[in-house]
C-alpha cells in the first residue's frame, strides 16, 4: 500500500482492498503512521462489514402501526379528562 498523494477516499478504498486480501490491519496502520497520515479517520475492516454497519436497518426494529398511535392518543386524552374531572370535584 502506497498512500502518498492519494485522496482520503482512495486511501480508504486501498485499505478495504488490502484487508479483503488478508493483510493485517496493524501493518496498514503502521504504514499510514510512517507516511504521516493519521489512522483515526479510516476504517480497518472489509468494505462489506463497513457498509453493513453504516446503512440503516432494512426493517424497523419495533414497527408501530397507525392504529396503535391512534388508540394511545385516545387513551391519554381520556386519562387527562378523568383527572381534570376529579380535580374539579375537590
Amino acid at each position: 500500500m502506497n498512500p502518498a498523494g492519494l485522496s482520503p477516499k482512495e486511501i480508504q478504498q486501498q485499505i478495504f482492498d488490502e484487508i479483503a486480501h488478508g493483510t493485517n490491519p496493524q501493518t496498514l496502520k503502521e504504514t499510514l503512521r510512517q507516511q504521516g497520515i493519521p489512522e483515526e479517520g479510516y476504517y480497518f475492516t472489509t468494505e462489506a462489514k463497513h457498509t453493513e454497519e453504516v446503512l440503516p436497518p432494512a426493517e424497523s426494529t419495533s414497527p408501530v402501526t397507525g392504529w396503535q398511535v391512534f388508540w394511545t392518543i385516545v387513551t391519554i386524552l381520556i386519562l387527562i379528562l378523568k383527572i381534570a374531572r376529579c380535580n374539579n370535584r375537590m
